[in-house]
């Protein structure tokens, strides 16, 4: 983990973040990349992998289509690299229709995100043997990015980790949604513990 001392609401108040994740302005994401990242965040990356100079970046896909911001940022890091930059909308057909930041957070993990693969053949060809980072913008509870790790990893690719500007204190799964979700659970009559 890498952490920045930017506050998050200052963050997301920039115009360029608003337009990069709401408009679909692929000049404002890049721009907002480049002002808001920093070497040290790239460096942290790219620990994570074997050969650095070999990684795939896979841009987390958007549910609505029009959020950027992670693409962008995988182009990035890509050029700061010499890594590759692939767009996850290229590879993956998004086939939840409601958008997270939508469903209140007690309800998110009801939710099931799914990433289904355009074609493992693809797939294969584009990624080859190389190794991933799956980037986002922002973890709200993780399970996006998740979801898409393990889609990715269904079709046989080495990812080796993911990134994102900044995570949610509700990554932390709190105590009422613990129980709520034992108590669906006793309700299903599964013997499953939640915590």
């Amino acid at each position: 983990v890498y952490r920045t001392a930017v506050p998050k609401d200052r963050l997301s108040a920039d115009p360029d973040w608003q337009a990069g994740k709401k408009e679909g302005d692929h000049e404002a994401a890049a721009r907002f990349a480049e002002n808001n990242w920093d070497e040290g965040k790239t460096e942290k990356v790219l620990s994570l992998v074997d050969n650095p100079a070999d990684v795939v970046f896979i841009s987390q896909p958007s549910t609505s289509g029009k959020n950027v911001i992670p693409l962008a940022l995988a182009e990035k890091l890509a050029k700061d690299t010499g890594g590759e930059a692939i767009n996850g909308r290229e590879l993956f057909d998004v086939l939840h229709g409601q958008e997270s930041k939508t469903i209140g957070p007690p309800e998110r993990m009801f939710y099931e995100r799914i990433y289904e693969p355009v074609s493992i053949e693809e797939i294969v060809g584009k990624i080859g043997d190389r190794e991933v980072i799956v980037v986002d913008d922002i973890y709200t509870t993780g399970s996006s990015a998740l979801a898409l790790i393990n889609s990715l990893r269904e079709a046989g690719a080495n990812v080796k980790g993911h990134v994102g500007y900044f995570g949610d204190v509700r990554l932390a799964v709190k105590e009422t949604d613990i129980a709520r979700l034992q108590t669906a659970f006793d309700a299903a009559r599964m013997k499953i513990s939640a915590a």
